[in-house]
């Protein structure tokens, strides 16, 4: 009888231990930050709610439901409306989701607001890290697109939500809202087909030597993608090597012009820390195998001012100056950019997955052929 009992708990055991290696990393929930350094926000909350600590879940307040109510940062900590908490941060969980508006975005899960000790505001949403992908995978791509489509980019922003969700288990987020990370807006862009893609790669990453793949993507490439090595001075396992495309080139993305004005340069330059006088030249310096500009010098009235090309894109703004890849002329007074696709170039081109889906190809030979040598399976756990 003993040894039936010794049984029993070494199967227990092992069920116990099975289960928590292989707990899917996925169920976690995702850290994304909505606001850094906020002066304030506006939030609603349309359910019965309970504002608790960060961490101990002790409860601070609670409510059948909050209209538009201003929270900013005290001296002391938070308050929302007319009340002071007096703790460094908040979280305000909903009985029902998606329950909380913050200006007009709707969003699932619940928020965690931390006053930092330059006295602005972080605000975090805490959401299951399948729910957050269908918000990104709608807000990356049109959701009417193909579902192959729709499923490679869906693997894609899984595997570098994976990446981060290790790389940033210490920090106070994982990943951001904006285009510096994967584009998030909440619940309102969420749509029946990308749900479907979702759960049809349901756990699904890519792997390189067994690690989670940092799997940057962007919306049209013009010909060429780009090597990450030549974008970001970072320590990658994968580099994610250039690749000749031609699946984009009959997308609306793949070529534009804009025109600019010096002026209108001159004054975005110098909001951001570099300021320059009357702008006579704007040269490129050095291009990678790409095509895609390393630098820019810009000949002004009081020298010369060395830019990197990606920098000079983020500072026009990136829909303006689509990509890197642009010859430049300039005429009375105005700076006029002829390019070829859009976003950094690495990895994943959108529109050229687009193309590929609908040409029958699957998910899974879309990623492979962007992102050469990696393998695709359901990933529970890594070390």
């Amino acid at each position: 009888m003993t040894n039936y009992f010794i049984k029993i708990f070494i199967c227990s055991l092992l069920l116990i231990t099975f289960l928590l290696l292989s707990t899917d990393v996925f169920s976690q929930d995702v850290r994304v930050a909505i606001f850094e350094n906020a002066r304030n926000i506006n939030i609603r909350i349309s359910s019965p709610y309970k504002i608790t600590t960060p961490y101990t879940d002790e409860l601070l307040g609670e409510g059948i439901y909050l209209k538009y109510t201003e929270v900013y940062p005290t001296m002391a900590g938070v308050r929302i409306g007319n009340t002071d908490y007096k703790i460094f941060g908040i979280r305000i969980k909903p009985e029902r989701e998606p329950a909380i508006y913050i200006g007009d975005t709707r969003l699932r899960g619940f928020v965690e607001i931390i006053r930092g000790a330059n006295k602005r505001l972080l605000v975090l949403n805490h959401l299951n890290s399948e729910e957050y992908l269908h918000s990104v995978v709608a807000s990356e791509i049109s959701a009417d697109w193909p579902i192959e489509a729709l499923k490679a980019q869906a693997i894609a922003s899984r595997s570098y939500l994976a990446y981060h969700l290790f790389k940033n288990r210490d920090n106070d987020y994982d990943v951001k809202s904006s285009v510096y990370s994967q584009v998030y807006k909440g619940e309102k862009v969420e749509d029946y087909r990308v749900a479907a893609a979702v759960k049809e790669t349901e756990d699904k990453i890519m792997l390189y030597d067994s690690k989670p793949l940092l799997a940057f993507f962007h919306g049209a490439c013009g010909g060429w993608t780009e090597d990450a090595n030549q974008l970001w001075n970072l320590d990658f396992i994968y580099p994610i090597p250039k690749v000749k495309c031609d699946w984009c080139k009959d997308s609306p993305s793949y070529q534009w012009i804009r025109k600019v004005s010096l002026h209108e340069i001159e004054n975005l330059l110098a909001r951001n820390g570099k300021t320059v006088g009357k702008i006579r030249a704007i040269t490129p310096v050095g291009r990678t195998d790409s095509g895609r500009i390393k630098a820019l010098r810009i000949n002004h009235i009081h020298g010369n001012l060395t830019i990197p090309a990606k920098d000079f894109r983020l500072i026009i703004g990136p829909d303006t100056i689509r990509s890197t890849n642009f010859k430049i002329t300039i005429e009375r007074g105005f700076a006029y950019f002829e390019g070829f696709g859009w976003g950094h170039g690495a990895g994943l081109c959108q529109w050229g997955a687009y193309y590929m889906a609908k040409a029958g190809y699957k998910a899974e030979d879309i990623l492979k052929f962007y992102y050469p040598g990696i393998e695709i399976k359901a990933q529970y756990s890594f070390d």
